[in-house]
């Protein structure tokens, strides 16, 4: 079996192909053919808290999650900041200042507490991360460990360290477990996303869809929040994203939308995949339009489906 097709059996076999909401649509899977539904009216990807209460694990919970979906109270009592310090928990709080020397200070409610800029991120000291990943934190929410406090009463904090605690359980997960993301960044070549206390993981292009695609950009936006599998890992050791293995039948997909929330569906299928077709034809897709030469691996047009949708009159 090649490589690339022995990983995506792994994942496959680890992911159960979750179904999967996106801004711009819907992603179907059927067989080999992947279909891009481009739907009106529909909100983003849906949220993450109901997955995360009901499927991650103690450590997953408390060490794993991307800045942003930490719980985070409107203050912390010393004695919580004490009891998180000796279970090394990671707590969440928004950092509103960095200062001249580049510390983050963060609002704990009974104390002030202070990121120094050694303890900003992970390689910080040592110069691989720019400080640029400290500026950046301002008006964010961090994870961060308490260390202690200071000699005037201020908190003593790392985020350095709890992302090192991430990484650390990161990275021993295996391709095919199911990770919760926040897009951070868009490039070219993909998107950067959170999966840890600010630990950031690449999610290629050619990740994001089965079909091609201009840019990230259209299919993910910065602070939109993902379920996605682990691929493997680059040359550097870091940690490799995807979403086309995440992808739901189209039953299971249509089933997330109430009557009413669709105006059409559009689609893309191989001509030569007869089965396909006979079923979106049995659910009410008709031929609109081909893209030449869409598919490759082989060489094949695509033809394009469209559903319309009646919308329902209000009562009254």
């Amino acid at each position: 079996m090649p490589a690339a097709r022995a990983a995506q059996a792994e994942i496959h076999a680890a992911a159960q192909h979750q179904p999967l909401l996106c801004a711009a649509g819907v992603l179907f899977f059927h067989d080999e053919d992947i279909v891009d539904l481009y739907v009106h009216g529909v909100s983003p990807f849906l949220p993450l808290p109901a997955y995360i209460g009901a499927g991650i694990g103690g450590d997953l919970m408390n060490h794993m999650l991307p800045e942003g979906l930490h719980p985070q109270p409107e203050g912390y009592t010393r004695e919580e900041l004490l009891l998180a310090m000796q279970q090394r928990r990671v707590l969440q709080a928004r950092a509103v200042l960095c200062d001249e020397r580049h510390a983050l200070h963060v609002p704990l409610g009974c104390c002030e507490g202070v990121i120094e800029r050694a303890e900003g991120a992970r390689g910080i000291a040592g110069g691989q991360t720019r400080d640029l990943a400290i500026l950046s934190c301002v008006g964010r929410p961090v994870c961060f460990h308490v260390l202690g406090f200071f000699p005037d009463g201020r908190a003593r904090l790392s985020r350095r360290s709890a992302q090192e605690q991430a990484l650390d359980l990161l990275l021993r997960q295996r391709p095919g477990e199911i990770l919760p993301a926040v897009v951070t960044g868009l490039a070219e070549f993909g998107a950067f996303c959170d999966i840890g206390c600010g630990i950031a993981a690449l999610l290629p292009i050619d990740c994001l869809s089965v079909s091609r695609i201009a840019s990230p950009a259209d299919r993910v936006q910065v602070g939109q929040q993902l379920l996605c599998a682990i691929k493997n890992r680059d040359a550097q050791g870091r940690i490799v994203l995807t979403l086309r293995e995440l992808l739901g039948t189209w039953s299971e997909n249509a089933a997330c939308f109430a009557a009413g929330e669709l105006d059409f569906l559009t689609l893309e299928v191989r001509p030569s995949n007869a089965a396909a077709l006979a079923l979106y034809r049995e659910l009410g897709f008709q031929p609109v339009g081909r893209r030449r030469d869409f598919y490759t691996d082989p060489t094949e047009d695509a033809l394009l489906l469209t559903k319309t949708f009646k919308k329902e009159e209000p009562d009254g």
